[in-house]
C-alpha cells in the first residue's frame, strides 16, 4: 500500500496505480518508492521514470499554477559563479537531497552524472562554503545513494 497522497491525481495507465492509499490487487503495481517518501526532494524524478517505464505518457500542463515556497539558500553561486547550489536548510533535507539525487542520477542518467553531482556537493562544502557538519552529512548521503542504502536516515530525523 502506498502512502503518498500527492500522487492521487496522476492518471493511471492500464492496471498501474500511482501512490493511491487503497490496497493493490495482484495485477497492480505501485510506482512509488517508500524510501523517497521520507522527503520530497527528487522523488518526482523517480516517479516520472517509473511511470514512463510502465507506459505512461509524460506531459507538462504549461498553464497550471503551482505554489512552491522558496528555500532560504536557493541558487548559491559556486565554481567561480558558473553554477549554483541549492543548500537544504536542515540536516535531514541535506542528507535526503544528496542520497536521493545521486541514487536517481546513477540509476537513470549513468555514473558520470552521479559523479558530477557528487563533485558539485563536495566542492560546495569544502571550497565554496566550508562546513564540516554539512560535508559529513553530504558524504553520508552520497555514499548511501550510490550503494542504494535507504535505512540510514534515522540519525538525521531529530533535525526536522
Amino acid at each position: 500500500m502506498c502512502a503518498e497522497a500527492c500522487c492521487r491525481s496522476l492518471a493511471a495507465v492500464a492496471a498501474v496505480r500511482f501512490c493511491e492509499p487503497a490496497p493493490l490487487s495482484a495485477s497492480q503495481k505501485c510506482l512509488c518508492k517508500q524510501a523517497f517518501l521520507l522527503h520530497g526532494i527528487i522523488r518526482s524524478v523517480d516517479y516520472t521514470e517509473r511511470a514512463r517505464a510502465a507506459g505512461a505518457k509524460i506531459f507538462t500542463v504549461s498553464n497550471s499554477l503551482y505554489f512552491h515556497p522558496k528555500g532560504q539558500n536557493v541558487g548559491n553561486p559556486m565554481f567561480f559563479g558558473l553554477i549554483r547550489f541549492n543548500e537544504p536548510n536542515s540536516r535531514i533535507k541535506l542528507y535526503c537531497y544528496c542520497r536521493n539525487n545521486v541514487y536517481n542520477l546513477r540509476r537513470y542518467n549513468g555514473i558520470t552524472k552521479a559523479a558530477l553531482f557528487s563533485i558539485k556537493v563536495l566542492w560546495y562544502y569544502t571550497l565554496t562554503k566550508f562546513n564540516r557538519e554539512g560535508l559529513s552529512i553530504a558524504i553520508c548521503g552520497l555514499i548511501d545513494g550510490i550503494t542504494g542504502n535507504f535505512k540510514n536516515h534515522q540519525k538525521f530525523l531529530s533535525s526536522v
